[in-house]
Order: C-alpha cells, then sequence, then structure tokens
C-alpha cells in the first residue's frame, strides 16, 4: 500500500509543470512570518537568543522591512493558541511587515529566498517561512502550495514513514518549507513532591512548580 502511494506520489510529481493553474496562490499582503524550532527542552532564554539573531540578520538584509515582532515561547499548534494558549520554550514566531508596494522593488517570496540561505546554518535551529498568518492559514488552510495525507493505524510508523518522506522531498528542487504536522509526544518528566519536606521548608507545590518552570523555561513576565 505504501509502495503504491509513493509510485502515485512520484507520478503526480512529473505533471507538475504541466499545471498552469494555482487556486489558492500565495498573496503579497505586505507580511512575512516566521516559525522558529529548536530542539525540545531548550530554554526559553536560548530560543529568545535565537530568535533575536535571526531578527538582526532580517534587519541588516530586508531594507524593505517596516516592522519586526519577535515572540518566543508560543505553541506550535494553531488552534491551541487561539482557543487554549499552550506555552513550548522552543518555539518562537517573527512577524515581518514590508514597507507598501511602490516602495519597494522585491516581491514577498523574492525576499524570503533571499533571507533563506543567510539563516539555513543557524545549528539545531529549523525556520520556516510563509506569507499567511497562522489565524489566516486556520481559516483558509495551510499555507503551503501542497500538502500529502498520510493515513495508518500505528502513529510511529506513520511518523517514520513521513520522515523518509521528507527526506526524499528535500532532494527535489525549489521545494522549501517541508514540515511533518504529527509529531510524536515531547519527552516529559514527573515530579513527584515530598510534601512533608516540603511544609517543613515553607513551600507549596504551586511553589515548587512555579521554581520548576522558571528553571526549564525561563522567565516570560
Amino acid at each position: 500500500m505504501l509502495a503504491v502511494l509513493v509510485v502515485s506520489f512520484v507520478l503526480s510529481l512529473a505533471i507538475i509543470p504541466l499545471v498552469g493553474v494555482e487556486y489558492m496562490p500565495q498573496q503579497d499582503q505586505g507580511f512575512l512570518f516566521m516559525e522558529v524550532e529548536l530542539p525540545a527542552g531548550t530554554r526559553y532564554e536560548e530560543t529568545t537568543r535565537v530568535c533575536r539573531q535571526i531578527g538582526n540578520t532580517i534587519r541588516e538584509n530586508a531594507p524593505e522591512l517596516k516592522s519586526l515582532i519577535i515572540t518566543t515561547g508560543v505553541t506550535e499548534d494553531v488552534e491551541n493558541m487561539i482557543f487554549s494558549p499552550k506555552k513550548a520554550s522552543n518555539y518562537g514566531k517573527i512577524e515581518m511587515t514590508l514597507v507598501s508596494k511602490n516602495q519597494r522593488t522585491a516581491g514577498a517570496k523574492e525576499i524570503i529566498s533571499r533571507l533563506r540561505p543567510l539563516l539555513d546554518n543557524i545549528p539545531g535551529t529549523v525556520i520556516r517561512f510563509t506569507t499567511t498568518d497562522p489565524i489566516g492559514e486556520m481559516i483558509i488552510g495551510a499555507s503551503a502550495d501542497f500538502s500529502i495525507d498520510i493515513y495508518g493505524h500505528d502513529l510511529e510508523q506513520g511518523v517514520e514513514f513521513a520522515n523518509n518522506l521528507v527526506n526524499a522531498l528535500m532532494k527535489i528542487d525549489n521545494l522549501k518549507d517541508l514540515e511533518i504536522s504529527q509529531k510524536l509526544a515531547r519527552p516529559e518528566m514527573q515530579v513527584k513532591v515530598n510534601r512533608e519536606k516540603a511544609s517543613s521548608l515553607g513551600l507549596n507545590v504551586s511553589d515548587i512548580a512555579r521554581g520548576v518552570e522558571l528553571y526549564f523555561s525561563g522567565d516570560r513576565t
């Protein structure tokens, strides 16, 4: 079954040059959005440092830039970000506003093509560009030009197949910002509090939980 899927997909790639219609092209609305992902468990301060480094590179190489906003410690899940915010210390986003079209000669995609090589060599960092904001993506669909759905009963096997497929697709020119939406669970650590000892030190569970969060994720206030 997987072999049939791969063969069908490869054959579909062959006809891409023959397709002359783009039904929902990405529009140049004067905004660029970037998602920054570091390895799970990365401290908030390190994510902030990397995002600021990226922001400085953008400012130095994008004269079309009007303003730039950096947010770190955000969720990678659009629905959770809107309806039930969850914080993840290894994620960041950068929102860029460009000057009006009559004040620049480069389009949004051209600016992305210029910036991408300058940001590809940051160790352990995955960077994804889009011209559609996350809320817009949820309303009108993903910002990618095309997507591939993989179905099955074994999550681990499905993710492994998806990773292999992404590695194969990365060898195709002009395919950028490849992403797997479904990921395996993040590593978790359970902390069991000795309430008796905590009480003798004047601490409660809430105090300890806050201290653990500060140690691993930093202070977002």
